[in-house]
């Protein structure tokens, strides 16, 4: 029997896959039986890696200082993770159901009335976020936080709204009930609030939600449509709606993210892989179709240069995975200093994943640069660290997560922090030489039969350049906060709409 949702998505949805992964990274994996060989369609990646690192690199690792963590001083609620934005701003959901907001130094909480619960569901480069609102009146009611403090709620025609993801104009797309929706719909449709009005998306079909939108305006979501399949991933531009194209037999997506070029992050049903979830796959372009195959997994996360992370299920053992990048020639499992599960919830331009990873029994925060895992420590004086995990990143290689300590009980909600991944300076433009520097050192990670040119004159310093702690020149500079958008924070098992 195909069970449906019969409520709105909220972003509580990508916090529980978060804690949900966590849990599943602390617990050792159970043998299933492998699989036959599947019917697949066209665009399937192969699997590579993971990429060993040279002696030398691992030498000069041992020789770095920790990275920078810094205590935001905000505790977070269970089952919700903080998200940033690419200019570094960061909101959360605090014990009891309270948002904030982190500007760098100061936290601030939502402005709620008595009674109100809160939840931050997005936030983009200028500090806008959008805030879901309980009240004894019911809810979710979005509202929008702006940077200077003042809140405007998104108007509603009737019942109430969900916001999934807020563009640098501060438009919001998500789903809502109308008084007169598209012919054909039900429940709830696709919406984008813009220019304080709601706006049907009207992509057809019945409980539709638009799950992202890129600064082009273009805006992706899913939709159920009688007599099609149980899930139709789609893309809206300029008012037109076209469903993401798929082969025969495979007309079953999904569609969660879309960057600037039109490239659609989202999944695939394979009947023979996936049973009754989606196997994550990107559209290039909106048309080009790559998936991980026979592999079974979800992507978490897109660049704007084209570049997905995600996890794939590990064959031999349940609830357990390695992440991954995802581009269009081929998947690369990310190398742990372990060998066990690991888990990517982000990256960003410059290639930076984070997440985490299992060490010695309990689940470490990580960024992976150049496809080097680096451990993200705790901030000075917390020593009874239990479990970490890094859930976004920004531009300037700034990570956002959360710390669980020992002395705070087992109940007690994790502590927000970020880390400085990379040293930040107010220089606006690259380094051409240390820009140089990095591409050899990234090439000389790859594997032999995947370089061009010679590697000479690089690697050490670069990546040392790469991972040393704040101060000093930077090669490469950080995107400009008027470019920045909200970035998709979690890594995302997320139950497909339509599963059984």
């Amino acid at each position: 029997m195909t069970v449906r949702e019969t409520t709105m998505p909220s972003a509580r949805v990508r916090g529980l896959a978060v804690a949900t992964l966590a849990v599943a990274l602390l617990t050792p994996g159970a043998a299933v039986a492998a699989a036959p060989v599947p019917d697949l369609p066209p665009g399937a990646l192969p699997v590579v890696g993971p990429v060993q690192v040279r002696d030398q690199v691992r030498a000069l690792l041992r020789r770095l200082p920790a990275v920078r963590a810094t205590d935001v001083g905000a505790a977070g609620e269970r089952g919700y993770a903080p998200v940033i934005a690419r200019s570094g701003v960061v909101a959360g959901t605090g014990p009891g159901l309270v948002a904030y907001r982190w500007d760098g130094r100061v936290v601030t909480h939502f402005p709620g009335g008595p009674g109100t619960r809160t939840e931050a569901v997005a936030v983009n480069g200028p500090g806008q976020v959008v805030v879901h609102a309980w009240t004894d009146d019911g809810g979710p009611f979005p509202q929008l936080w702006n940077a200077d403090g003042s809140v405007a709620a998104l108007p509603l025609e009737t019942g109430s709204g969900s916001v999934t993801a807020l563009d640098d104009r501060g438009a919001a797309v998500g789903a809502t009930t109308l008084l007169a929706p598209a012919p054909g719909s039900g429940g709830y449709t696709a919406v984008v609030w813009r220019d304080g009005r709601v706006h049907d998306l009207a992509p057809g079909g019945f409980d539709a939600v638009a799950w992202d939108v890129n600064e082009r305006g273009h805006v992706v979501g899913l939709t159920h449509r009688a007599g099609g399949p149980d899930n139709t991933g789609w893309v809206w531009r300029n008012g037109v709606v076209t469903d993401l194209p798929t082969p025969p037999g495979f007309a079953d997506t999904t569609a969660d993210q879309v960057n600037d070029r039109g490239d659609v992050r989202g999944g695939i049903h394979i009947p023979d892989v996936s049973a009754g979830t989606h196997v994550g796959a990107v559209w290039f372009g909106g048309t080009d179709l790559r998936h991980l195959g026979a592999n079974p997994g979800w992507l978490a996360d897109l660049n704007e240069k084209g570049l997905a992370v995600g996890n794939l299920w590990r064959g031999d053992e349940l609830f357990t995975a390695d992440a991954a990048t995802v581009d269009r020639r081929r998947v690369t499992r990310l190398l742990t200093t372990s060998g066990g599960p690991s888990a990517a919830a982000a990256v960003n331009d410059l290639g930076i994943v984070v997440g985490a990873e299992r060490r010695a029994g309990r689940t470490q925060a990580v960024a992976w640069v150049l496809g080097v895992p680096v451990a993200l420590g705790a901030p000075g004086g917390w020593s009874d660290v239990v479990a970490s995990g890094a859930t976004g990143v920004d531009e300037g290689g700034r990570a956002v997560g959360w710390v669980r300590l020992r002395s705070d009980g087992a109940d007690a909600p994790a502590r927000t922090v970020v880390w400085d991944v990379l040293r930040r300076t107010g220089r606006s433009r690259t380094s051409c030489r240390g820009a140089a520097e990095t591409a050899c050192c990234a090439a000389r990670l790859r594997p032999p039969a995947a370089r061009r040119g010679g590697d000479r004159g690089c690697g050490a310093r670069a990546l040392a350049a790469l991972l040393s702690p704040p101060g000093g020149n930077v090669p490469i500079a950080p995107r400009s906060a008027d470019a920045s958008r909200r970035r998709a924070a979690a890594p995302q098992p997320r139950p497909a709409r339509g599963e059984t």
